[in-house]
């Protein structure tokens, strides 16, 4: 549901923008990731109580920058494969995607680093766990 959830407004945005005849850049793309992620994390209709945001931002993100994003996704298993933490797989993916970001796409950086951060935040129980060697392991 949180995939279908994000391709919808993906597409909402690409609807919106070719109605009112702009144009699908960096600006539309920014605010569609921005809006997605926040929408996903504090939606409205669950009284601002949502998700931490790891799919949605998978989904988004490759939207914006698809290289970037699979990249991050392979790196992102392979930790969750070798630690065995599926937090730290996600906040490790999602620290390398800001770094590729602002080196590669730069004109996306803002909106992704806002993202990043409400992700992180979001995540800022399990980053403790991870630190005091507590985090919860898949096997």
């Amino acid at each position: 549901l949180d995939a279908f959830k994000v391709v919808v407004a993906y597409w909402v945005m690409l609807l919106t923008v070719k109605i009112f005849g702009g144009e699908i850049g960096p600006a539309s793309k920014s605010f569609y990731l921005v809006g997605a992620i926040l929408g996903h994390c504090y939606p409205i209709y669950y009284g601002f109580k949502g998700g931490k945001g790891v799919v949605a931002i998978l989904i988004s993100c490759s939207f914006i920058a698809p290289r970037e994003a699979l990249v991050c996704l392979i790196v992102g298993v392979i930790i969750i494969i070798i630690s065995r933490m599926v937090s730290l797989g996600s906040v490790s993916a999602i620290l390398l995607f800001d770094i590729m970001i602002v080196i590669m796409q730069p004109k996306y950086a803002i909106a992704v680093l806002i993202v990043s951060a409400v992700i992180l935040y979001k995540h800022r129980a399990n980053i403790k766990r991870i630190i005091n060697k507590e985090e919860n392991r898949l096997f």
